[in-house]
């Protein structure tokens, strides 16, 4: 599935930990973030570090801060 399709890996395996917290995300916000080795990341993911990094960049008046949050995350 990996070899043909990017991030399906990260979708999968963000798939298997929504279903493993059920029960959190009753009570809190619950996003899956699942990294490949290589880069690809979850389209929620995705969506949940692009807007942190906004929020961040609103903060701190810096317009770079996603890709500084991205860059931390892939190297972590």
């Amino acid at each position: 599935m990996s070899s043909t399709n990017a991030a399906s890996a990260a979708e999968a395996a963000a798939q298997r930990k929504e279903s493993k917290y059920t029960e959190i995300s009753q009570v809190y916000l619950f996003f899956s973030l699942a990294l490949e080795t290589m880069g690809p990341i979850n389209s929620v993911g995705q969506e949940f570090i692009s807007e942190l990094g906004r929020r961040i960049s609103l903060l701190t008046d810096d317009p770079r801060e996603t890709s500084f949050l991205s860059q931390r995350l892939l190297v972590a």
